[in-house]
């Protein structure tokens, strides 16, 4: 048989490379696009950009997070957004609506909260809800494996009342950042001393026009930048107080209380998956924790833990590829066994 009836022609030869080079690319293209991180807008009338343009409440959002795309993309950083935000929303139901976005984007990696400019306008609303509403959002987030930055709103015109609660809100909301360790924006800061603010930025007492979006998106750039540094990758390390589990991606450490003392629980290995702790003595082991590999069946890690003990602990699991933590809490007095088939998605 003639060798080269069994040998591809050039031209074949040429095709079947090129299309290997186009499948390839393609993966490569889908890859890079399936690691952008995706940041959630989340807020009212302003986070859905009423005033800028042609923008209404019942047609597609404009306002900052556009801008902000493109301004973090000017500086080399990709994201992808998406906006959520409902003309004139109270911090409640953003609070009773919150899981629900989170649940529709699981995969997004930070979450803006910006609300609170209709709660300061309805004199029945304390400030103290207010906050207590902006930290529940922010926890509901962490819980879902989401940065989530607080922020401040920004301030109204003069015909629309005095600053001074805008200001004490912001105030507020500013130091539970600094003692949550989240990440804070202050569009209240970054506005009120703006030469001629409201002629020229405002479209209303209460709504930024084109231009005072360009500035709101200037405002969110740091912040947004933070928080995607808190999903750089991380290495964790076996410690006195640390388990690596799950091929060593996942640091797990806890920490104990009584009604009369505290402490770190000590860590003690057991299997690429599993590991142990004890609280007061090394012949007494309190805990157990396992962290699996479940992303063939759901797409998730999973993390169980049971508890030899009644007292109470708290359990911080951190996923080093991108930071984002889960805490589980026992409270005294229980005993009990928790299995989570949804922790962390990859």
């Amino acid at each position: 048989m003639n060798e080269s009836a069994l040998s591809p022609t050039p031209r074949l030869t040429t095709l079947v490379v090129l299309c290997l080079t186009l499948t390839a690319l393609f993966a490569f293209s889908a890859g890079v696009e399936a690691q952008t991180p995706l940041v959630v807008a989340f807020g009212d009338s302003i986070t859905h950009g009423l005033g800028d343009g042609n923008v209404s409440c019942s047609g597609a959002p404009g306002g900052y997070p556009p801008r902000l795309r493109s301004r973090l993309s000017n500086k080399g950083i990709q994201i992808s957004t998406r906006t959520s935000g409902i003309c004139g929303e109270l911090t409640s139901t953003g609070v009773s609506r919150i899981n629900n976005v989170l649940n529709q984007n699981p995969d997004a990696d930070v979450i803006l909260i910006m609300e609170g400019t209709n709660d300061l306008s309805n004199n029945n609303i304390s400030i103290e809800s207010i906050r207590f509403n902006i930290n529940t959002m922010a926890d509901r987030a962490e819980a879902a494996g989401v940065i989530p930055v607080i922020s401040s709103v920004i301030p109204r015109a003069p015909e629309a009342g005095n600053n001074a609660n805008t200001a004490f809100f912001r105030s507020l909301i500013r130091s539970d950042a600094e003692d949550r360790n989240l990440v804070f924006a202050d569009p209240y800061g970054g506005m009120i001393d703006i030469f001629d603010l409201y002629n020229r930025f405002y479209s209303d007492p209460y709504h930024p026009n084109s231009g005072g979006y360009d500035i709101l998106s200037q405002i969110f750039v740091n912040p947004t930048e933070a928080a995607l540094e808190r999903l750089v990758p991380d290495v964790c390390t076996v410690g006195e107080n640390t388990l690596c589990l799950s091929s060593e991606r996942f640091r797990v450490e806890v920490e104990w209380q009584t009604d009369t003392d505290s402490g770190q629980a000590t860590a003690v290995p057991s299997s690429a998956d599993t590991g142990f702790f004890w609280f007061f003595n090394s012949d007494n082991l309190e805990l157990v924790v396992k962290v699996l590999d479940g992303r063939a069946i759901n797409g998730h890690f999973w993390v169980f833990y049971g508890a030899l003990s009644d007292v109470q602990y708290e359990i911080t699991v951190t996923d080093t590829q991108t930071r984002r933590q889960k805490v589980f809490t026992n409270p005294q007095g229980q005993q009990a066994s928790v299995g989570d088939t949804l922790a962390f998605k990859d």
